[in-house]
């Protein structure tokens, strides 16, 4: 074939067919996960749709013989509930309809619906979660990383005794199990990707759960009550 047909040919297919030409040239492998891509979205809104006609049922059956408030809460509820389980949606989309939807719908008052944010528990997650994404976006925790990869050594054992021993020592300057969890996680994460544990191996599965194990006795006076020394 001559260079000139070869390149009409080409021009031509990109015109009739940009995907397929585009999927061409850039590999079969990134070909198939484009299309795999472009699957996710219908997918997604069947799994919408169907949990939208759940929650309908779900409030309808139960308005039969429940107050209209009740039947609406159940079926925020099970709207909810099946968003953040399937994952049709991003997971803050799902929270701020379950505020918008409660709000408009008249479930309860203002009070009630925003209760969680004047606990103080929500903002002591809030703040670890701030300071564990500022360690990793930093590259501190990298840093730290490398430290404790230095101490502990490559034996996975000893990495594991030592996150362990490290959690359990962070509970007595912490002893918010979920504020010390969320600032470890980071720390713990950027020392998996230092000794070579990709996202689905099992060594970072069982760091990230030691670093998440909770002590058997946190040190607070009732425990100390508990077991005495």
């Amino acid at each position: 074939m001559s260079p000139a047909r070869h390149r009409f040919l080409e021009a031509f297919s990109f015109h009739v067919r940009p995907n397929a030409f585009a999927c061409r040239r850039a590999g079969p492998q990134r070909c198939a996960n484009k299309r795999r891509g472009q699957g996710a979205p219908a997918g997604n809104s069947i799994k919408s749709i169907a949990i939208v006609v759940a929650a309908c049922a779900v409030g309808f059956v139960t308005g039969l013989s429940l107050p209209v408030p009740m039947a609406l809460a159940a079926a925020l509820a099970v709207f909810c509930i099946g968003m953040w389980a399937t994952a049709a949606v991003p997971e803050y989309w799902t929270a701020l309809m379950f505020f918008l939807i409660a709000m408009l719908s008249g479930i309860a008052p203002a009070q009630a619906v925003f209760s969680g944010f004047y606990s103080s528990t929500f903002w002591l997650l809030f703040g670890g979660i701030i300071l564990g994404v500022s360690i990793r976006y930093t590259g501190l925790g990298k840093r730290m990383a490398a430290v404790l990869a230095g101490m502990l050594g490559t034996r996975y054992f000893t990495v594991i005794a030592g996150v362990t021993g490290f959690s359990l020592a962070l509970a007595f300057v912490m002893p918010s199990s979920i504020g010390r969890i969320v600032l470890l996680l980071p720390i713990v994460i950027a020392l998996a990707d230092h000794m070579g544990y990709g996202k689905s191996s099992s060594g970072r599965t069982g760091m990230i759960l030691a670093a998440a194990s909770e002590p058997a006795c946190r040190p607070s006076p009732s425990c100390r009550r508990t077991h005495p020394t």
